[in-house]
């Protein structure tokens, strides 16, 4: 009996082997990234931010900081590329800016929030660059609406011979403004060219010899500051006929 009792002990302890040798094959060996965390200070031995990285590359949370040791943003990376929420601070510690990336490129709705934690404003983007359809707020909450257009007026003959300008501006006169033109690329792709302007004023000239016409169509888009230091996009597309 002894002696199938220490076969049975032998045999149990073997068995309790085996299940936790499986259990560690089950976890597939996983291990948490090795993160090296480097800190960086001021002149005056304040930390400035923390910085993760693996591999001497941004990988997980950098995190700055105001002179008070308040966190002024935290900013995710992956693999060197700004990935998932990042997001800004006022130094009350209410977010002041939220924005979303993908491969280090904006993406989806960010959201601008007044001091107070109620909402300034949605910019939306695609790929890194605004899109238009921004939409600011009142501190109460009121949608904001009173925004400049593009103004054209009728093309003009210009002093170079067969030459004629269209020209832009924005209806409240702003010198600040910067005008694209939507324009099909050598390959076939569309893309926005920038429209050449001084002092809020654009231009797009056209040669139309003597005797000829021409007839276009001008998609053109504006990029302007707002009262809140937002900037807002807006389009409008005009038909052109001009006749020499």
């Amino acid at each position: 009996m002894i002696k199938l009792n220490n076969y049975f002990v032998g045999l149990c302890i073997l068995s309790l082997l085996v299940i936790a040798c499986n259990s560690g094959d089950k976890s597939g060996g996983a291990r948490k990234e090795k993160l090296n965390i480097r800190k960086k200070f001021s002149t005056t031995g304040v930390l400035v931010s923390e910085i993760s990285e693996k591999d001497g590359i941004r990988h997980g949370p950098t995190k700055n900081y105001y002179e008070n040791g308040k966190i002024q943003s935290l900013i995710n990376y992956e693999e060197g590329k700004q990935q998932g929420e990042s997001v800004w601070y006022y130094e009350n510690g209410r977010p002041y800016q939220v924005t979303q990336y993908v491969n280090g490129q904006e993406q989806g709705i960010q959201k601008k929030y007044y001091q107070s934690g109620k909402l300034l404003a949605e910019v939306p983007f695609r790929n890194g660059h605004q899109l238009p359809g921004m939409k600011e707020y009142t501190e109460t909450g009121d949608l904001i609406t009173d925004y400049p257009e593009i103004v054209f007026e009728m093309p003009v003959r210009s002093s170079v011979p067969d030459r004629f300008v269209l020209r832009m501006h924005m209806s409240n006169n702003s010198k600040e403004v910067a005008f694209e033109q939507m324009v099909i690329s050598a390959n076939g792709d569309t893309i926005m060219a920038d429209v050449p302007a001084q002092d809020g004023i654009g231009e797009i000239p056209f040669t139309v010899e003597t005797g000829k016409s021409v007839v276009a169509q001008v998609h053109i888009q504006a990029k302007t500051r707002t009262r809140l230091k937002n900037v807002y996009i807006t389009e409008r597309q005009y038909f052109v006929r001009i006749k020499n």
